[in-house]
């Protein structure tokens, strides 16, 4: 009963961010523009549909200019495209 109580509590937030991409010489980070839902505070961490920085990324994931997470794949499993009445 009390670990019902303890989980009911955790709230898991999750942030809309960019992977930079390789920045070897500072002017590479335009590669694409899918916008991910990552978890607050894991720049290094993996998004919700599973993209992460590869090895040779510049700064993991970044704060994007647009506020709306627009890959598919995140939208979908955080059910983002859902009506407000179908939740």
């Amino acid at each position: 009963m009390a670990y019902d109580a303890v989980m009911d509590a955790v709230v898991v937030t999750y942030l809309p961010r960019l992977l930079s991409g390789r920045c070897s010489n500072g002017a590479e980070r335009g590669k694409g523009r899918l916008v991910h839902a990552v978890k607050d505070g894991e720049a290094w961490g993996a998004a919700v549909c599973g993209a992460k920085p590869g090895r040779l990324s510049g700064c993991g994931f970044v704060e994007p200019v647009s506020v709306e997470v627009t890959c598919q794949k995140c939208r979908r499993r955080l059910n983002l495209d859902m009506e407000p009445d179908e939740a």
